[in-house]
Order: structure tokens, then C-alpha cells, then sequence
């Protein structure tokens, strides 16, 4: 993700955490030389065990980054001296049906239609053999973040382990989505915007 005019990356890892469990990791991306720099381990709120699946995110200045924590209620922070600190809580009508939300993909600004708007992929899964993912389109105030709209739950290619790498909106109103399978394996489609239904939560 791009910030300042500075391309950052966020990501989970196990290696370096001191007690051999996830923890999220961000730093700088050198697109030269392909490397990883000033890379930090960042603890979360409160212990757990596993963590992914931050979403960053701009408040105010473009140039400061936080990252949404949890989607029911939206759950935002700022990283302090190696910390996730929440800064920020959002409760909408889409509690309920948010709570078992993750990520997925950073949110691209709307422009037109009804207001100035955030749009993103998020998704949840349900246990099986395999594991399967649903992911829905979310839309964000740009100025409060509040949740105003999701769409209905889809899969891009089957019904199984599926994860959103990527997302963006075309010119011609369409949706381009990256998306890996089984954690390889990626891929791409792009979608027509109108095949999309959204629910308004306001």
C-alpha cells in the first residue's frame, strides 16, 4: 500500500515473534531492490495467539497510517512503539453481520455517485474440508469510515480457499480483483460494477 508517496507493506509472520505465534509485521518496500526495510513486529490490542488481516487505512492526513482491527464493531488504531493501539470504535447497523469479518484488501476511493466513498473486499469462512471463503464488498464514508453499504456474499472462482490479494476499480465501471487459491495458485477477474447488489445500512 502507498502512503506519503511511499510504498509500505503490512503482512503476518511467525519467524521473528519472540513467542512463535502470528504477528503482523510492516515496514517499507524497496521496489529497486526488492527488499524489506525498516520492517517492525507489531503486538496486538490484547494477546491472542494468530493475527491477520489488517486493513490500513487513512484518517484525515493522507499521509498517517492506521489500521482496522475488527469490522463489528470497526475497530481502529495506530501502531505506538510496537503496539497496535485501538484509537477509534465505529458501531453501525452491520455489527452483527460484521463480527465474523477479516480483512481483505485495502479500501480505493469512489468518486461521484451518491458522495465521496472507500470501497474494499472483506471476507469470512466456514469450517469443512475444505475451508471455505465468502467475501462481499463493503463501502465506507470516507470521512468517518462508518459502514453504509455490503454486498451480497461471493466467491470468484469456486467454493474452497480463496483470499483477496488485491482490488481496485477500473475505468468502464468495473471491479478488478486479485485472489489467490490455497494460498498459491493466484489469479485475477475482472467484474462489471452492476453485478454487484448492495445493502444500504443507514
Amino acid at each position: 500500500f502507498e502512503r506519503g508517496g511511499e510504498l509500505r507493506f503490512i503482512g503476518t509472520q511467525r519467524e521473528f515473534s519472540e513467542q512463535n505465534v502470528n504477528r503482523m509485521i510492516v515496514g517499507d518496500y524497496n521496489s529497486s531492490a526488492f527488499t524489506f526495510e525498516n520492517s517492525i513486529i507489531v503486538e496486538p490490542p490484547t494477546y491472542t495467539g494468530c493475527e491477520k488481516n489488517w486493513v490500513p487505512i487513512s484518517i484525515g492526513d493522507e499521509s498517517e497510517t492506521s489500521y482496522i482491527y475488527s469490522w463489528g464493531p470497526m475497530r481502529i488504531g495506530k501502531i505506538i512503539d510496537g503496539k497496535l493501539e485501538i484509537q477509534q470504535e465505529i458501531h453501525s447497523p452491520l455489527d452483527g453481520f460484521l463480527s465474523r469479518m477479516k480483512g481483505s484488501s485495502i479500501f480505493v476511493r469512489e468518486e461521484g455517485g451518491e458522495g465521496d466513498t472507500l470501497l474494499g473486499v472483506i471476507h469470512y469462512s466456514e469450517e469443512g474440508s475444505p475451508r471455505k471463503y465468502f467475501h462481499c464488498l463493503l463501502r465506507l464514508d470516507r470521512l468517518t469510515l462508518r459502514p453504509i453499504a455490503v454486498s451480497h456474499p461471493f466467491v470468484f472462482q469456486r467454493f474452497g480457499i480463496e483470499f483477496c490479494i488485491g482490488f481496485t476499480i477500473e475505468s468502464g465501471g468495473k471491479y478488478r480483483f486479485w485472489y489467490s487459491q490455497h494460498d498459491k495458485d493466484p489469479a485475477w477477474c475482472s467484474v462489471p460494477a452492476e453485478l454487484f447488489q448492495m445493502y444500504n445500512c443507514q
